[in-house]
């Protein structure tokens, strides 16, 4: 046989994971990403060059000692060790939580290099029908799978068994059935060799970078409007202390160049009514967005159709599956697209398994993220296709929502100060474990929690910079009005559970703000009053140029009065409580109604378990002036302020479930634990 086919010997493994996983990724990326077929051809030029390392080390060295003896082996172990890992790579379970239909996959994959070995003539392969081994297991494992989504069927079930088996079965008998001499002539070696190389050449030449410059515009006397939410950030970490290993360096740059808030308060503890209140200028009384109500569905405009109407482009990116269509926050936007957090371009083989080697790589980011380099860029192309209009685009990022888990360039700023990474990936993370009677979590673990947290935030902070760099080189930042928001805080040990559920804490309802637009916003302003995310859509348009139709509060006010947020009964969450604790949900489950100013909180509690706080002498609220009885007498204005507007909006019966979600958004919001 010729030096050609003793190369693909060793060769071909390698070249057919290659296409296997290039095939794998695009597919399950979906044609309008060709910045994922860029990244993913890249990786594959990369395995294939590899290939070609290895199949010249086997002509080099192996194959004139025992031709037939070093062709046999490399194949077979080369090609089931491959095989193995593409089953494993494909979506069951990693291997440190193998299931029983793992080990028997792989077990299927190792036994059909070695059975074919075994039944060539002689014992000992000719190289050319060798090289079919790594054909028929790379093709038959992740054939499987493939085999698998088409029928949804789980992994993890006796169906997947099932599929694996009759799937490497087949594999086997064709393969047994073609296994002669001449099926592998020069012909078929030199396709064997080129059609991975054609593949991710063709991938590399078809798919655009990630990053998309934006091009220079004509000035305007309208500004575009960038409105970002951060999910789930904490008031107390923007700016990050000096000296953190998790810098937030373009959110401290947007604060020194515009305007930052101090005393900025949510209207809500979670995503949905928070953000209803972003889009409408109302608070949770008015808009009914909420557990009990569910979505927005109709009733008052949103700033995307104010804006829209006004002659501005709207586009809207979410990775928040209560941030939807499904929902009804989509009303206004012209584009709106929405990125599945819990689920992501399944990576090349050498991604998903040696991490380290593509930590620094942009592209690997899209495959272990919360969807947001995907979103960032996204709303890059959209800003490119400009059509003459004013653009408005509203982001969400998620990345510091549950679960902490940054990418890996930033856990290795996570490791040190006495702590390890293997100890920073056990903290339990569960989100309502810590509502059990017995359960208190030590000071260490909560430090290891926020140091998570904080690498996510470092994170969602340099995806920020992407969009601000990329406005800055086109000429397009000074005439572009920013405001950087979260929808709510985040428990971190502060008060039980973690997460950001169950009541209206100062940790929870504290946002931070910031706006720039340097030709109306002073540079280095700090405003201490207090604001709500209510009044958002008024100083957009009084920004934009618009006359203000929202009921917020004006920008140049002296003092708001007071702020208010809704936290209705969680349904879901009691029921999860339920099952998954085994504890009666009843102290849980009520409506809370809080007004605070700036020194003082009053909560209304549906189940007369009411609760007063002095900020400023308690900060962390952590002693309750009216347990036992009512306010006491600092607290009568704000239980009477809260009683009138209770009553100005009534009671309306809420019914006894939200209305049905599709299934869809149902599994989104079980992936990031919100239901049972």
């Amino acid at each position: 046989m010729d030096r050609l086919a003793w190369f693909a010997c060793g060769a071909a493994p390698f070249l057919l994971a290659s296409l296997v996983g290039l095939l794998r990724t695009l597919q399950s990326a979906g044609s309008a990403r060709p910045w994922i077929a860029r990244f993913a051809g890249g990786v594959a030029m990369l395995e294939i060059a590899i290939g070609a390392l290895v199949g010249a080390a086997f002509v080099t060295w192996l194959a004139p000692r025992d031709r037939r003896l070093a062709a046999a082996a490399l194949s077979a172990g080369v090609a089931a060790a491959l095989g193995a890992l593409i089953l494993l790579a494909d979506g069951l379970p990693p291997l440190p939580e193998a299931s029983a239909t793992t080990a028997i996959g792989v077990a299927l994959a190792v036994g059909l290099a070695v059975g074919f070995a075994r039944t060539l003539p002689g014992g000992a392969p000719d190289p050319a029908r060798a090289t079919l081994l790594p054909a028929g297991i790379v093709l038959a494992a992740a054939g499987s799978r493939f085999v698998m989504r088409a029928l949804d069927v789980p992994p993890g079930s006796a169906g997947g068994l099932a599929v694996v088996t009759g799937v490497v079965a087949l594999a086997a008998a064709a393969a047994l059935a073609a296994g002669r001499p001449a099926v592998l002539g020069r012909p078929a070696v030199v396709c064997v060799l080129a059609i991975p190389a054609v593949a991710a050449g063709a991938a590399i030449t078809l798919g655009r970078p990630m990053d998309a410059a934006l091009p220079r515009i004509a000035s305007s006397t309208l500004p575009d409007v960038l409105v970002v939410v951060l999910d789930t950030l904490r008031a107390d970490h923007v700016p990050a202390a000096a000296g953190s290993p998790f810098p937030t360096p373009h959110l401290a740059r947007l604060a020194k160049d515009g305007a930052r808030f101090t005393s900025m308060t949510s209207t809500s503890c979670w995503t949905l009514p928070a953000h209803a209140s972003l889009f409408t200028g109302l608070n949770p009384l008015a808009h009914g967005a909420g557990w009990e109500r569910g979505g927005l569905k109709d009733g008052p405009p949103t700033l995307a159709e104010r804006l829209r109407d006004a002659g501005w482009r709207t586009a809207g990116f979410s990775a928040n599956p209560w941030v939807s269509r499904e929902l009804g926050l989509d009303r206004g936007f012209e584009t709106f697209v929405e990125a599945d957090a819990s689920r992501a371009p399944r990576p090349p083989w050498p991604v998903r398994f040696f991490p380290s080697l593509f930590a620094r790589a942009e592209g690997a980011l899209l495959f272990e993220d919360k969807r947001g380099r995907q979103l960032t860029s996204e709303l890059l192309r959209w800003l490119a296709r400009g059509d003459g209009r004013p653009a408005f685009a509203f982001l969400n990022l998620l990345e510091p929502h549950l679960p902490y888990d940054p990418p890996t360039r930033y856990r290795a700023a996570l490791a040190g100060d006495g702590w390890t990474a293997r100890e920073l990936e056990a903290i339990p993370q569960d989100r309502l474990e810590d509502l059990l009677p017995d359960r208190r979590r030590p000071p260490r673990e909560i430090e290891g929690l926020r140091r998570l947290y904080a690498a996510e935030v470092a994170y969602a902070d340099a995806l920020l910079g992407r969009i601000i760099v990329a406005l800055e080189r086109s000429g397009r930042l000074d005439r572009t009005l920013i405001v950087i928001v979260s929808d709510h805080g985040e428990n971190l040990g502060d008060h039980p559970p973690l997460d950001h559920q169950l009541g209206l804490w100062d940790s929870l309802v504290r946002v931070p703000a910031i706006l720039r637009l340097p030709a109306a916003i002073a540079e280095g302003t700090v405003r201490r009053d207090s604001a709500s995310l209510e009044d958002v859509p008024g100083w957009v348009e009084r920004f934009a140029g618009l006359p203000q139709t929202f009921p917020g509060e004006p920008w140049d006010r002296s003092e708001r009065t007071y702020t208010l947020a809704v936290y209705d009964r969680p349904l879901p969450i009691l029921e999860q409580i339920r099952a998954s604790l085994k504890i009666d949900p009843a102290p849980w489950d009520r409506r809370l109604y809080m007004l605070r100013d700036s020194d003082r909180k009053w909560i209304f509690a549906g189940d007369g378990r009411h609760q007063a706080f002095d900020l400023a002498a308690d900060p962390g609220e952590a002693r309750n002036l009216a347990e036992g009885g009512g306010p006491p007498a600092a607290f009568r204005a704000l239980e009477d302020a809260l009683a009138r507007l209770l009553a100005s909006y009534g009671s309306p019966a809420a019914p006894a479930q939200a209305p049905p979600l599709d299934d869809e958004t149902l599994r989104r919001l079980r992936s990031l634990g919100y239901l049972p």
